[in-house]
């Protein structure tokens, strides 16, 4: 069991500031991706089987499943659609959009497939939930 609450391991960003206020030229800089970086490894369960696959950091979860032949769901890969709403039981990820979620939904560890990137070097997820 994690020692982090649910919404310590999902980190939220966002690109743009609100649309009243001035952009924070003093504030932090996002850290850059790149997709080649070092893999960590995503354990999946999915309609009762469990896999365990490669993800590249600058990826997102849903290409790394797809990509390991997992046929896990999804439409519009944007984040707004929320049919690759899973739920995250170990590790951390990063969401740059979650326009589907709820705080509430984050607050109990859902995550979007199609916008979740590794902040961990291992990673858990269900689909069935």
């Amino acid at each position: 069991m994690p020692s982090e609450s649910p919404q310590e391991q999902i980190h939220l960003y966002r690109s743009a500031p609100p649309e009243d206020r001035e952009c924070d030229t003093d504030a932090p800089k996002p850290r850059l991706l790149v997709v080649n970086e070092v893999e960590c490894s995503v354990t999946v369960r999915l309609a009762g089987t469990e896999s365990t696959v490669p993800w590249r950091r600058g990826t997102v979860l849903l290409d790394a499943l797809t990509q390991a032949g997992i046929d896990a769901p999804y439409s519009c890969r944007e984040g707004s659609c929320c049919v690759c709403v899973c739920r995250l039981v170990q590790g951390r990820v990063t969401m740059p959009g979650e326009h589907a979620l709820e705080q509430s939904d984050i607050a109990d560890g859902y995550i979007l497939a199609c916008q979740s990137l590794p902040d961990s070097d291992t990673i858990s997820v269900t689909y069935d939930d």
